[in-house]
C-alpha cells in the first residue's frame, strides 16, 4: 500500500476529513482552511483536507504545491480532490463544507468506520438556523448527516475562533516594531513618516460591485492622510480610477503589484523616484502624474496613498486587520476575522438574487451594537441603490470628532460577546463526542 491509499493512523487521536470545492473569491476554501489549521492545533486530531482548486487554495497557503496529490503543510494531510482518486479510509469525523458531497465510493466505504457526518453550512445571523442547527438527515448509506451551522448564538455552532487568539493579537499591537516590520514587508515606503503622522490605514477586500469609487472621494475627504491597502487581483481597474479621480491626491508607490496603467492623458512616463511624500500627486512606478497639488487651493486635504499588497497568508491577514483602522471586508471568513480583529470594518455580503442576502445582512446588523449611522453606512455599502450616500456618511464618520472611536467600541463590545460563546470547533467536538459515546 503507497502514501496515498494509506488509512489515518487509528489510536487515541481522532481522524477527520474535510471536503472543500473551491467555488469562487476564495471564500470556501478560506473558511475550510482555517477550521482545519484550528480543529487540528486544539484537538488531538489528525486532520485530511480535500480540496479540488489546489491553485487557487496556494493563494492563501503559499506552502501548498499544486502540483502534488497529497503533502503535508503545518500538520495538515491535504488531498487533491479528483474524479481519478484512489481508496482512502473515511475518517471518524467527515464534514463536507456547504453540501459539496464527498465521493460515492467514499461515502459508500463510510458505515463502520464513520462516528459523525457533518454538512457545514454557510453562517448566518437569520434566526431561523437555531432551529435547523444540528437536525438529523438520514442517507443512503445508513448514516446519518447532521446539518451544522456557525452563527452568533449558543444554539448554533459558533464561529471559527482558535485559542489564545486575543492574546495574540493584543501582543501584536502593542509592539510598535512589529507593525514597523510589518508595513516594510508589505511595501510602503518611509513607514515612520506614515506612523508619525496620524495616519489613517485602510484595508480594501470588496466584490467589484463594492461602490469603491464612492470610497475613494471619501478618504480623498479625510482630514488625516490615508493609506489604503489592497490585495493584488482585487479591483484591477483601481488605480485608474484612482488617478483619474482623485485628481493628484493619490500617491501609488510601486511594489511591482501595482496596476497602473503605462499612459494616461496628463502623465508622463517616469521609471524611477523618491517615493511621494504624503499629500503630493505623484505616482512611483511605470507612471507619474503631473503634479497639479501646487495648483489646489490651500484647503486641500491630506493626500490618499494607494499601495497594492500581496495575497496574504491568513495569519499575516489577521494582522493586517489588527493594523488597520478600518477595514473593508467581504464573505465569510474576513468577515469574521474583522470581528475578532475588534477594529471598525464594513462588510460586503456575498450577493444572492432577489436581494436575499440584504435580508441576511440585515439580520446581522439587527445583532451588531453599533449606532445606526454606521448601520446605514453599512446598508448603502452593499446596495446599489444607496451607492450616492457612502460618500457623505463615510466623509461625516471620518471627520467628525469621537465618531470612529465610538464605531470602534462597539466593535469590541461586539467581539467581547462574542467571545462568551463556543467556538465552531468547539461545538464540533462536543458534537462529536455526544455522537461517539451515543453509538
Amino acid at each position: 500500500m503507497d502514501a496515498s491509499t494509506k488509512p489515518l493512523t487509528r489510536g487515541n487521536d481522532l481522524d477527520i476529513d474535510i471536503f472543500c470545492r473551491v467555488v469562487d473569491n476564495f471564500g470556501d476554501i478560506g473558511v475550510c482552511w482555517r477550521l482545519a489549521r484550528s480543529l487540528q492545533r486544539e484537538w488531538p486530531a489528525q486532520v485530511r483536507l480535500w480540496v479540488d482548486d489546489l491553485t487557487v487554495f496556494s493563494r492563501l497557503a503559499p506552502a501548498v504545491q499544486p502540483e502534488l496529490d497529497e503533502q503535508l503543510v503545518e500538520g495538515i494531510r491535504i488531498i487533491h480532490w479528483t474524479d481519478n482518486q484512489t481508496s482512502h479510509t473515511p475518517a471518524q469525523l467527515v464534514i463536507e463544507a456547504f453540501a459539496c458531497d464527498p465521493p460515492a465510493r467514499y461515502i459508500d466505504a463510510m458505515p463502520g468506520h464513520t462516528k459523525l457526518w457533518l454538512n457545514l453550512e454557510y453562517l448566518s445571523a437569520e434566526s431561523w438556523t437555531a432551529g435547523f442547527h444540528a437536525q438529523p438527515s438520514p442517507q443512503r448509506n445508513g448514516i446519518t448527516k447532521y446539518f451544522f451551522f456557525p452563527g452568533f448564538s449558543d444554539q448554533t455552532g459558533g464561529l471559527i475562533g482558535e485559542a489564545g487568539l486575543n492574546e495574540r493579537r493584543r501582543s501584536w499591537m502593542h509592539s510598535s516594531a512589529k507593525k514597523k516590520q510589518f508595513l516594510q514587508r508589505l511595501g510602503l515606503p518611509q513607514v515612520q513618516a506614515y506612523l508619525d503622522d496620524d495616519t489613517l490605514f485602510v484595508s480594501l477586500f470588496c466584490y467589484a460591485s463594492a461602490p469603491y469609487r464612492s470610497l475613494l472621494h471619501a478618504l480623498r475627504k479625510s482630514r488625516r492622510p490615508v493609506v489604503l491597502l489592497v490585495p493584488q487581483s482585487v479591483l484591477p481597474h483601481l488605480e485608474r480610477d484612482a488617478i483619474t479621480q482623485l485628481h493628484g491626491a493619490v500617491s501609488i508607490p510601486d511594489t511591482g503589484m501595482s496596476n497602473t496603467p503605462a499612459s494616461l492623458p496628463g502623465m508622463s512616463n517616469a521609471a524611477s523616484g523618491a517615493a511621494a511624500p504624503l499629500g503630493t500627486a505623484q505616482v512611483k512606478g511605470p507612471a507619474l502624474l503631473k503634479d497639479d497639488a501646487a495648483q489646489a487651493p490651500q484647503t486641500a486635504l491630506p493626500g490618499v496613498t494607494l499601495l497594492r499588497i500581496p495575497f496574504l497568508p491568513q495569519d499575516e491577514y489577521d494582522q493586517l486587520l489588527w493594523l488597520c483602522d478600518l477595514n473593508f471586508v467581504r464573505g465569510e471568513d474576513s468577515f469574521v476575522r474583522a470581528i475578532w480583529s475588534r477594529k471598525p470594518f464594513l462588510w460586503q455580503i456575498y450577493e444572492q438574487s432577489d436581494d436575499i442576502h440584504l435580508k441576511k445582512l440585515q439580520a446581522w446588523l439587527a445583532l451588531f451594537p453599533g449606532h445606526e449611522e454606521t448601520k446605514a453606512m453599512m446598508r448603502s455599502w452593499n446596495s446599489p441603490s444607496r451607492h450616492a450616500y457612502f460618500t457623505n456618511q463615510l466623509t461625516t464618520l471620518l471627520n467628525t470628532p469621537g465618531q470612529l472611536d465610538s464605531w470602534r467600541r462597539s466593535c469590541r463590545t461586539f467581539a467581547e460577546n462574542l467571545s462568551k460563546n463556543k467556538t465552531l470547533s468547539e461545538s464540533i467536538r462536543i458534537f462529536y463526542e455526544k455522537a461517539a459515546n451515543s453509538g
